[in-house]
């Protein structure tokens, strides 16, 4: 059973110093806003802080004495008064809000408790997730880097329990990092609150967690896309038989690169005529669930069911379909992207990715088609409407210039945007 911590009641928070006047070897006087030699007007150079406090009747009463030479927190020593000053009236707002523990100002504790030490050990239990397959290779990779580049450089000597203004203050440098996109500094946001989450609970926090801003982040629908015949095009001059597969796969099913790698002959019913997505690549590591974790069943395209027939044929079922070696390993994870780069920018098709110029495209067009929505979604494997209808604003983009000219410029302003006081 835990022992129970003392609540203490009141403190008394005196600054001190151990050195004398250089010039007269008297005395400093604490003025209320500095300790000086009241002869030669000198100050120290050095501080401590003498801590008395009070428990309540019911933890026995007794009288707690503490000298403090650096703030715990930062390990810094008391240079200056009002250094020493400030660390006084953080003891008395713990005590205040009752969370104050004496324990918490042990060194080993202190350690403990910055960001630093901390958000390293939060940092290998998500490795450690990541070796049991449930957190995907390039989600750590982009953690290590938030954690490298951002928070341990700006948290990094802070105590774990940070408070709201500092949260404010990263908030505001990462605002003003311009390269950085809004997704990206909403991630590096939201990576530094599950580590808080985690701390308050691990450490039993009392105080309440600290609100966080909130960056709004644009749908990313500014997509080049390409029109099928184009798509096709780019397709059938692709030289490699397996690369070919693999790309028409990805623009006629729909699918994700990373799991067009990961398909395997088993995923393939010829004689129901469909295929099963259930897995995906992070990097090189195969996952055996897909982005979303929901495996799909999908109908086959006629001319890929053809292609997958000669690709599977006497595979066992956990070969790779799109292999070089037989199926032991898959397709490389860039041999698609620059196979597709590369024969898109022979044929005059500049500027297309792999992703937009196939599964975007593809998507894109069959709701030009009429095809609904909903069967959209559930081909592309996601999860909500709210994704599928990125694809709907692109076709709204492409009607705009149906609304007559007239009307159209009476009711937006030069940048395009509505403008409804009109």
């Amino acid at each position: 059973m835990a022992r129970k911590i003392p609540i203490i009641v009141s403190m008394k928070g005196t600054i001190c110093t151990k050195q004398k006047c250089p010039t007269c070897d008297g005395g400093f006087k604490d003025t209320g806003g500095s300790l000086v030699c009241p002869i030669c007007h000198t100050h120290p150079s050095s501080y401590y802080v003498y801590v008395y406090f009070n428990r309540r009747e019911k933890d026995g009463g007794a009288a707690e004495r503490k000298r403090f030479y650096s703030n715990p927190n930062t390990g810094q020593p008391f240079s200056n008064y009002q250094q020493a000053l400030q660390f006084v009236g953080h003891l008395r707002y713990e005590v205040s809000q009752g969370t104050f523990n004496h324990r918490n100002y042990s060194k080993q504790v202190i350690e403990e408790r910055k960001f630093r030490t901390y958000a390293q050990v939060w940092l290998g239990r998500q490795e450690h997730s990541l070796d049991a397959g449930n957190k995907a290779y390039n989600t750590l990779k982009n953690l290590r880097g938030t954690f490298k580049n951002y928070l341990l450089p700006f948290f990094g000597e802070d105590d774990i329990q940070i408070r709201q203004t500092r949260i404010y203050a990263f908030y505001n440098e990462i605002l003003g990092q311009t390269e950085l996109a809004p997704k990206t500094k909403k991630n590096i946001l939201d990576d530094l609150k599950n580590i808080l989450h985690s701390a308050w609970d691990e450490f039993d926090i009392q105080t309440s967690f600290p609100k966080f801003p909130k960056i709004d982040v644009p749908l990313d629908n500014n997509w080049t896309l390409i029109d099928l015949e184009t798509q096709d095009r780019i397709i059938y001059a692709i030289e490699d038989p397996v690369v070919q597969a693999a790309i028409l796969f990805s623009a006629r099913q729909m699918a994700r690169p990373s799991e067009v790698r990961a398909l395997q002959a088993g995923d393939v019913v010829f004689n129901e005529h469909a295929v099963r997505i259930t897995r995906t690549f992070s990097g090189n590591r195969l996952k055996k669930t897909t982005k979303t974790r929901r495996s799909r069943w999908l109908p086959l395209d006629p001319e890929v069911e053809e292609r997958l027939r000669g690709l599977c044929e006497a595979k066992p079922p956990e070969a790779f379909v799109f292999s070089f070696d037989g199926g032991t390993s898959p397709i490389g994870q860039n041999v698609m992207r620059r196979t597709w780069g590369r024969v898109s920018e022979s044929l005059g098709v500049n500027g297309i990715k792999l992703y937009p110029g196939t599964r975007h495209s593809s998507a894109t067009e069959r709701l030009r088609s009429g095809v609904q929505e909903r069967k959209i979604q559930i081909m592309l494997g996601h999860t909500t409407s709210k994704m599928t209808q990125r694809y709907a604003k692109v076709l709204t983009e492409d009607l705009k210039d149906v609304i007559r000219d007239d009307i159209r410029d009476r009711y937006q302003d030069s940048d395009g945007r509505r403008n409804i006081e009109l």
